[in-house]
């Protein structure tokens, strides 16, 4: 079977939940992205993968509306659409983001992280006092970082975490409106094994009933993982491919040929 082949039968199997049509975006002179077209299926692990510029990470934030593309078109299951006239930032609801910086606040504690921008409330008065629902916000993180499999302090500040802590953090805060699709920009970087075995281990329980699409150079993380991995190679995207019939070293290849 051809790459192309197998690229049309990956694509056709499944409802998709979100696709990217011809999409090309550039910064300045650089051509980012070249006529990319992708669907991303339900209930599945997509891993994008490539060398440092291939426009992996590119990718990943116009599908989610942080980047505006020129041309194409990305659309979403739920009907919003994403143009050259029209982007958004799809986060909450439907996408849930884990970037690579993590974008915590370290004086704040693991729950106040979690519920960043949208804190829970108590009204007095009538509704014309509201003050934050601390209580309330420690106990939802406990229970979901429980049921995600993680033991974290939720009072404690988050500068005090180590580093797998904290991208956990950022995973859990992501989850915590339970969107239907999930990014991950380099979720399994500088960690160790312990913490990528409990990411590994979460993102297998949440694909039972979520899209998950991931950015990583972890390879071997990528094939254990991914029911499908997209190489990207200088915008555009090279191959589509089932992630148990592919070996490293034509990953690599893929990525630099």
């Amino acid at each position: 079977m051809s790459v192309q082949e197998s690229v049309s039968e990956e694509e056709s199997s499944g409802d998709w939940v979100l696709k990217a049509e011809n999409v090309s975006k550039s910064f300045g002179n650089l051509q980012a992205l070249d006529d990319v077209s992708l669907e991303i299926n339900d209930n599945e692990v997509v891993a994008i993968v490539g060398d440092n510029g291939a426009g992996k990470s590119t990718l990943l934030y116009s599908l989610v509306g942080i980047h505006q593309i020129d041309s194409g078109r990305i659309e979403y299951a739920t009907g919003t659409v994403l143009d050259d006239q029209n982007t958004q930032k799809v986060l909450g609801d439907e996408v849930g983001v884990v970037h690579q910086d993590m974008a915590l606040v370290g004086i704040r504690p693991v729950f106040e992280n979690i519920f960043m921008g949208r804190q829970i409330e108590k009204e007095y008065l009538g509704g014309l006092l509201r003050v934050s629902d601390k209580e309330t916000m420690r106990q939802e993180s406990r229970q979901m970082l429980d049921e995600l499999g993680f033991e974290m302090h939720v009072d404690k500040e988050v500068r005090l975490l180590s580093g797998g802590q904290q991208q956990i953090l950022s995973f859990a805060r992501a989850m915590y409106t339970d969107p239907p699709i999930m990014v991950l920009d380099e979720p399994f970087t500088a960690l160790s094994e312990e913490v990528i075995n409990k990411l590994m281990d979460a993102i297998d329980d949440l694909k039972q009933d979520h899209s998950i699409v991931i950015v990583s150079h972890n390879l071997e993380m990528v094939r254990e993982i991914a029911d499908r991995i997209v190489v990207m190679r200088r915008g555009e995207k090279v191959a589509d491919l089932s992630g148990e019939e592919i070996e490293r070293e034509d990953i690599l290849s893929l990525m630099v040929n």
